[in-house]
């Protein structure tokens, strides 16, 4: 830091005078704190809320209309025969609700939700 001033009254220091330059540096980094300081407290307030995050591909693709179950199958990495083994359904069930020859019911989306560990409004997106 440059140059500094101290200015005291009755032998205690009350102001410091420093040089405009110093003043900014100062003022910037303590802007920057208070950037990260919010950054925090935000993402703190988001983990408590209990959402879930995903991948800007996953958020693009469902909402490019691609089929839910497919896309997030996809992404948590398993294969429709690995799926449906860890739910309980057929293939052939998992294969139609992604090609859309049928829905799926509550229950069958909720055995889904479950085990791609996503909630079960999504897939019904």
């Amino acid at each position: 830091m440059g140059h500094m001033k101290i200015i005291e009254k009755n032998g205690k220091p009350v102001s410091v005078v420093i040089p405009h330059k110093d003043w900014l540096r100062i003022q910037e980094q303590l802007e920057n704190a208070i950037d990260v300081l919010a950054y925090d407290e935000a993402m703190a307030a988001f983990k408590a809320s209990g959402y879930q995050t995903y991948p800007a591909e996953v958020v693009y693709r469902i909402a490019d209309g691609e089929q839910p179950v497919k896309v997030l199958r996809e992404w948590r990495g398993f294969t429709q025969a690995r799926l449906a083994t860890k739910t309980g359904l057929s293939k052939m069930v998992i294969s139609h609700i992604e090609t859309g020859v049928r829905n799926g019911g509550m229950k069958t989306l909720g055995k889904i939700a479950k085990v791609l560990d996503v909630p079960l409004e999504i897939l019904r997106s």
